[in-house]
């Protein structure tokens, strides 16, 4: 198994790990630009509008794993690491009983929630039926979080993320296959839950077959362990609680101070800023499996020789792409809102800068997440969002766009002074163990 052999071929791992988090984003933007033609070919632009609101719903049941699933992932990984099968799958089924205990309370909820109340969009029985399908697709994807631990235990991280992305295409491609059929929103959901139910299927008996070592089941759980894994997997909703709090509440606070056209011109710039941090992403995600493995060797100058080659490469990427994107900005936002948004060349030079901070300090933050000691720097990040918001609330009516992207840099300074001591102190206190 090459789960034995943590050492070997690691930078291929991690190079494999880039391009499959690169084709992870190409996917997202090509579901993009592949349905929504599709969708406004069948509907009108009031039926699409309706559709996007329902299936923007079970997007919040991501946070109903409570972070376990991320928690469990590395520990299964330095466990098996470690030879310890037994205890990795101690936590791999505590992880699975309280995934499928969360998931069957969240379509219970649900089920109330969206039947028995008659909510001015829900009227339609179609509609009901719709949502209900799509959070069902929703809770197997949840489910289907495990699937990354188990690929990640197997040194397959890389064909994981390709295996879970294609299956978000094939999902797509077969609710716009009954969209062209019956052009129902229950029929594009019915799609989507049959690919994914039979992609998700198909997954799980060919992890079963590269990992035998993991038992699929919940008679092996502890109690003690599923207690170890609630603390640190909310430290863990920390993370996208935080990126909300950073994004929607910084959009709702600019066009409540400037006005919706100001929106407009946050959004569209902070999403272009944004592809820097998507590509330090797609590095540091890749890196995140192979930390876990090197803290199981106890193999500190190996974690940090990736934390610190990657925040190199990382910051330099982050230069290279941020002058031809600054470049053309003007030219890139024209043609992407037809002109619609203005150049905002001061604004968006000041939010590109902030961006490139975060390759500063994403590697040291994925050391500390990888080895499930984030609880300290995932609660920094939270708090440094409220704060943000605070200051932007002061600043954004005397400076504008300006002030929003003062606050937002401030941000990152704080992310970066307060990770890397974090990760250092991790460094001393594994030296001194």
């Amino acid at each position: 198994m090459s789960a034995l052999h943590p050492k070997k071929n690691a930078l291929q791992r991690i190079l494999s790990g880039i391009g499959a988090n690169a084709y992870g984003q190409v996917v997202a933007v090509g579901i993009q630009l592949l349905s929504v033609p599709i969708f406004l070919l069948y509907w009108d632009s009031d039926t699409y509008g309706k559709w996007l609101l329902l299936s923007a719903v079970p997007a919040y049941l991501s946070l109903m794993d409570l972070g376990i699933i991320a928690v469990a992932s590395n520990k299964i990984v330095i466990c098996l690491t470690k030879g310890e099968s037994n205890q990795a799958n101690i936590i791999f089924q505590s992880a699975i009983y309280m995934t499928a205990a969360l998931t069957t309370a969240a379509i219970a909820i649900s089920a109330l929630t969206v039947f028995i109340p008659n909510y001015t969009f829900l009227q339609s029985i179609d509609h009901k039926f719709a949502l209900f399908t799509l959070i069902m697709i929703a809770s197997i994807n949840l489910i289907s979080g495990l699937f990354d631990a188990a690929f990640r235990a197997a040194n397959k991280y890389a064909q994981g993320v390709y295996l879970l992305n294609s299956t978000r295409v094939v999902e797509t491609i077969c609710g716009l296959i009954l969209l062209s059929i019956h052009q129902s929103f229950l029929s594009v959901a019915l799609g989507q839950l049959i690919a994914r139910a039979i992609c998700t299927t198909a997954i799980y008996f060919y992890i079963k077959q590269i990992l035998p070592e993991l038992r699929w089941g919940i008679s092996e759980r502890k109690s003690e362990e599923v207690r170890k894994l609630i603390l640190p997997g909310l430290a863990f909703l920390s993370f996208p609680i935080g990126n909300a709090i950073s994004i929607q509440g910084l959009t709702i606070l600019v066009g409540a101070y400037l006005g919706p056209s100001s929106a407009a011109i946050f959004g569209t710039y902070r999403t272009l800023s944004r592809v820097l941090v998507q590509l330090v992403t797609t590095v540091s995600r890749a890196a995140w499996p192979e930390i876990s493995r090197l803290f199981a060797l106890r193999d500190i100058d190996g974690i940090k020789r990736i934390t610190n080659k990657g925040t190199y490469i990382c910051a330099i990427l982050s230069v290279l792409l941020a002058i031809p994107i600054y470049t053309f900005s003007s030219e890139i936002v024209e043609f992407w809102t037809h002109g619609k948004i203005p150049p905002a060349d001061e604004f968006f030079l000041l939010l590109l800068f902030a961006s490139a901070i975060t390759s500063f300090w994403q590697l040291p933050m994925v050391v500390l997440a990888a080895t499930n000691n984030h609880e300290k720097i995932s609660l920094i990040f939270l708090l440094s969002t409220l704060v943000c918001i605070s200051i932007s609330a002061k600043i954004t009516p005397l400076l504008g766009l300006e002030g929003t992207a003062i606050s937002l840099i401030l941000i990152e300074v704080c992310m970066l002074i307060m990770s890397h001591l974090l990760v250092n102190r991790f460094y001393r206190n594994q030296s001194n163990d």
